[in-house]
Parts: structure tokens; C-alpha cells; sequence
């Protein structure tokens, strides 16, 4: 994992926000009690804008951070295809880690609001 650029999107989050009149998907991890809130703007299918608000550990925060950086400007079903996969090389973590559930809150996140449109 690259612990650096977890630590630092984890201190300093780059889309930590909210959107009003978005469309907006919640996630939450009851087995530690991360919770993430991702508001998208999306026009003619893309993804122009989107923020999180939530509570979770460095990996939840982080991924989300990363995650939304990476989809801005993706077309909306290239980005509900994305697979777990996806988020484990944005932040180098093997997918058989025991914290990938942290790690895929962001991206449950986002296809929730991004299947509210459907």
C-alpha cells in the first residue's frame, strides 16, 4: 500500500464537501463503523462534479478522495463498471487485504448515486 499518499489524502481530503441538488449515495461499514456520503453532479451521462462527507479510517477516507478524483469527467456507466479492483491500484493495496471493505465504501458509494438516476 502507499501509505504517503494515503496519509496525506486522509489529513488534507481534496473533495471533502457537499453538492447541493446532486444526486447522493451513502455507504457504511457496520463492522467498524465507517460511513460515506458522496454527492455527484453528473450532465449528458458524465460526472462533472462530485464530494464526499463522512467518517471512516485513513484507507476509507483516502480511497474516496482518490476514487473521486479519477471519475470526474467518466462516463456514468464506465464509472458503475468499475470493479473493486479499481481501487486497490489507486491506492496500491492487495485485494486480499482484511481493510478492502474500507477501501470499496467510496466506490459502493458512488454507484448508489449514480443507480438513484435509473
Amino acid at each position: 500500500m502507499n501509505k504517503d499518499l494515503v496519509i496525506s489524502r486522509y489529513k488534507n481530503p481534496k473533495n471533502f464537501g457537499v453538492i447541493k441538488d446532486s444526486l447522493v449515495g451513502e455507504s457504511v461499514n457496520y463492522s467498524c463503523g465507517d460511513e460515506i456520503k458522496v454527492s455527484i453532479k453528473q450532465t449528458d451521462g458524465e460526472v462533472k462534479e462530485c464530494k464526499f462527507n463522512g467518517t471512516g479510517c485513513s484507507i476509507c477516507i483516502a480511497s474516496t478522495d482518490l476514487l473521486l478524483d479519477s471519475i470526474k469527467n467518466k462516463k456514468t456507466n464506465e464509472v458503475l463498471n468499475l470493479p473493486n479492483s479499481y481501487i486497490f491500484n489507486l491506492i496500491g493495496m492487495e485485494s486480499e487485504s482484511a481493510r478492502w471493505r474500507c477501501a470499496t465504501l467510496g466506490l459502493e458509494a458512488v454507484k448508489s448515486a449514480l443507480h438513484s438516476v435509473k
